[in-house]
């Protein structure tokens, strides 16, 4: 009995003594923007904590003191943290050092050590320029509380937020930005997200339009129509079914309307929840085919049962008013490995900053090539690589290609036009093993090169 009781001591003690050490903490005042004068009676100022390897969501979140403008954010582990501020009536800035900054991308990582206790982690805020509205219901007239308000710095269309806010029970919100050009969101909720514009918000980014803040001129009445919408939901499992994937940050669903083998992009996407490899989508009522892609794992359409390789085998999904669509599940395979990089033509230089390069992964026939991949992904405009999870199979592959150069099919050993298609070479592939190498040589397009000569000549 004497030895049971050591022994489950043992086990207590050892495991707390293995527990990382909640003992670090962070500390600081947040000033006016002269740096000297503490910002007290602000009951509105909160501040963020994040893992700075995980930048979306804070780990916890805190107030000021009001009385001395003071904050303490406690029990941390030793790490890399980003700090940020939120206030109803200045700008949002993150930590950085010897000043606060607007942008993420100008601010510093605070390093802690355990046991450590960071004392001088302050902030000074600016009261910036306020953009104001309404956010409504569709009809024009129901205001909407709790809504989410973001602006976007300089663009519209695949940027994190800058700057939040929320709409109050009148719907009414004000946003503090610094001088530039912003574009605003607004969503949350059971409410599907939307970009200002005139004369009514609209749902795709790029038909945003941009509003320019001055300082010392309010910006007013940037108001919203937003839709009440219907969930899609699911969990994103291993191929067995029951294991749910987690901790991977590159996995997105998206949901497509029109024929999915000729899809030009999701009509609603975004990522999944890597800490339980669930999701949910905020849609409209309508028909939709929804798809995984991810880094690690091969994309897949969503069918019944089993999720599916195959656009042509997907099913369609209907989304009526008030019916939330549930349990609509994928089962993913990390596959086999493609990977290579696109170089110019007669030369070891990447062909970089292409942002409409992509690669199709196809079974048919190249030569009887219509458009519809079986597999297709994009390549990373700043390196020119790419690499793509697939099935067991047999496979030709083709860089995509827009702007000034031609598409190519891959061939040994060189990638060659796509107008000699016979001579595409054929790739097979067995699932767990990686074919990396599998590279192109792109040149500029042959009616570019026939008719620049003749477009600098008329230059001159």
């Amino acid at each position: 009995m004497i030895k049971s009781l050591f022994m489950m001591c043992f086990v207590f003690w050892s495991i707390l003594w293995t527990m990382p050490a909640l003992s670090a903490s962070i500390s600081g005042v947040i000033y006016l923007d002269d740096g000297t004068t503490p910002i007290i009676g602000d009951t509105h100022i909160n501040i963020d904590i994040y893992e700075h390897v995980n930048p979306h969501n804070p780990i916890t979140t805190t107030t000021i003191d009001s009385v001395d403008g003071s904050y303490t954010i406690q029990g941390l582990v030793a790490g890399e943290y980003d700090l940020r501020i939120g206030a109803d009536n200045y700008i949002d800035e993150f930590w950085a050092s010897p000043l606060s900054v607007y942008y993420r991308h100008q601010s510093q990582v605070i390093t802690l050590t355990e046991n450590e206790n960071r004392t001088d982690i302050n902030f000074q805020l600016d009261s910036g320029i306020s953009i104001s509205g309404i956010a409504y219901q569709t009809n024009g007239t129901t205001p909407l509380n709790n809504i989410g308000i973001c602006a976007y710095h300089d663009s519209s269309c695949g940027k994190m937020w800058d700057f939040c806010t929320t709409s109050g029970v009148d719907g009414t919100y004000t946003v503090q930005v610094p001088d530039g050009i912003f574009y605003l969101a607004a969503g949350g909720g059971t409410y599907i997200g939307e970009w200002w514009a005139e004369p009514s918000s609209v749902r795709d980014c790029a038909d945003a339009n941009p509003i320019v803040a001055s300082e010392g001129t309010p910006v007013t009445g940037k108001d919203f129509q937003l839709e009440e919408g219907v969930t899609i939901s699911g969990t994103i499992f291993l191929s067995d079914g029951v294991t749910p994937i987690t901790g991977d940050t590159t996995i997105g669903i998206g949901v497509v309307r029109e024929n999915p083998c000729q899809s030009q992009g999701a009509t609603y996407s975004m990522p999944i929840n890597d800490n339980n490899g669930t999701y949910e989508l905020l849609v409209e009522p309508g028909t939709y085919y929804l798809q995984v892609g991810a880094d690690n794992y091969i994309d897949e359409w969503w069918h019944a049962g089993s999720s599916v390789y195959s656009c042509s085998e997907t099913q369609l999904i209907e989304v009526q008013a008030g019916v939330p669509v549930t349990n609509h599940n994928f089962q993913l395979e990390p596959g086999a490995i493609i990977a290579g990089t696109i170089y110019k033509q007669g030369s070891n230089t990447p062909l970089t900053a292409q942002n409409c390069l992509g690669i199709n992964i196809i079974t048919q026939d190249p030569c009887q090539y219509n458009g519809e991949p079986n597999f297709s992904t994009s390549v990373d405009s700043a390196t020119a690589t790419y690499s793509i999870h697939v099935p067991d199979g047999t496979y030709h592959i083709m860089a995509n290609t827009c702007d000034w150069f031609s598409s190519e099919w891959w061939a040994i050993p060189l990638s060659i036009s796509t107008s000699n298609c016979e001579q595409a070479k054929a790739l097979s592939v067995t699932v767990g093993i990686t074919y990396p190498n599998i590279n192109f040589q792109i040149g500029s397009d042959f009616c570019w090169n026939l008719f620049l000569p003749a477009i600098m000549k008329r230059k001159q």
